[in-house]
Parts: structure tokens; C-alpha cells; sequence
């Protein structure tokens, strides 16, 4: 994948339906690189692409999610997607479900990039708070954390029971919008 250099040569922009393809590629390589000996290999390998596609096909459709891609004239290589809650879980209005990037847009601001985004269009959709669940062993909690998120306390029922994860709270979406890129970047999300 022809990754570019410079983080301001990529755009963030709304899912639409000809990137299920590549969302749902993106998603199996993500599992498959990022959560090997954390989960049951089995859970990773039952996630396959044609799995994905269905998947992505329904997710798209949803009112109430807000999917965004991070790509450049050639590629994919990231994408972020949230839930607007209907009704708030513990004073928290949204969820995001997921946010995975290639194994080469790692580390150079994009998944950045896309939390920034993500806040700012669920802000947009009056919004204000998001939780998200994150698996225990996973080192991309260091990049939730550097961007502000604090550990919640149990009790969010979305997804609940699928993993040996932590819930991530972050109390202030206009915190994660405006923040600038970092020149330093840690490990970024899976």
C-alpha cells in the first residue's frame, strides 16, 4: 500500500458503499495483526471477509453510526466508527465501536486523525461524550489515553461480555476535536 509520507496528504471523509470492500479487507488484516494471542485464534479466523462485507453492508445503512475512512487517491488505510446512543449509558451519548488502520499507517498521526474526526462529526450530531471499549492487553490503550480517556467503570452493556476488555470514557468530545496533532506519536489503534 502506497502510504504517504506526509499526514497532510491523506482525507478523512464519510463511508460510502463502494469502500465496503476495502473497510471490510482492512478490518480481517486488523484483527488478524493486531489481536493475535490476545483472543482465541478461532474468534479471529471465523472474521472473514466475506463475513465483514455482510456486515459492513448493514453498518453503513444504520441512522445511528457514523462511519469515516482515512485514505488517499490509491487506498484505504483506516476507518472509525461510532454509535449515536439513543439513550445514554451512564451520562455517556456515544460509542465508538471501532477504529482500525493499516499495519503501515501506523504511527503517523492518522488514527489521530480519525478520534479528531469522529468527535467532530458526532459533535455535529449534538453529541457530547463517548465511551468505548478497548481489550485488557491491548497496547493501543496508551493512544486512547494520550488523547484524554480515562477508565469508566463497568457497566456499558454494548458489547459487553465479548472480550476481557476495559471501558474507556471520554467526559468531553470539543476535548478530542480540538486537539492538535501530536509531532510525536505513540502506538496507534489497531
Amino acid at each position: 500500500m502506497g502510504l504517504p509520507r506526509d499526514p497532510a496528504a491523506f482525507a478523512i471523509r464519510p463511508a460510502v458503499r463502494d469502500d465496503i470492500p476495502a473497510i471490510a479487507a482492512l478490518h480481517v488484516a486488523s484483527w488478524r495483526e493486531s489481536y493475535a494471542g490476545l483472543i482465541d485464534q478461532r474468534l479471529i479466523d471465523e472474521r472473514t471477509v466475506e463475513a465483514r462485507r455482510a456486515q459492513w453492508s448493514a453498518i453503513l445503512d444504520g441512522p445511528q453510526r457514523r462511519t469515516l475512512v482515512a485514505h488517499d487517491r490509491s487506498a484505504l488505510f483506516g476507518f472509525a466508527s461510532a454509535l449515536i446512543l439513543a439513550t445514554p449509558c451512564d451520562g455517556y451519548d456515544s460509542y465508538l465501536q471501532l477504529l482500525y488502520l493499516s499495519a503501515t499507517a501506523k504511527g503517523r498521526g492518522i488514527g489521530g486523525a480519525l478520534l479528531r474526526a469522529i468527535a467532530a462529526s458526532l459533535l455535529d450530531e449534538g453529541c457530547r461524550s463517548m465511551v468505548l471499549r478497548v481489550l485488557r492487553r491491548n497496547p493501543a490503550r496508551a493512544f486512547y489515553e494520550r488523547f484524554g480517556a480515562r477508565l469508566a467503570p463497568d457497566g456499558l452493556t454494548i458489547d459487553a461480555g465479548l472480550f476481557d476488555d476495559v471501558i474507556y470514557a471520554f467526559p468531553d468530545l470539543h476535548a478530542i476535536a480540538q486537539r492538535s496533532p501530536s509531532p510525536t506519536h505513540s502506538r496507534s489503534p489497531a
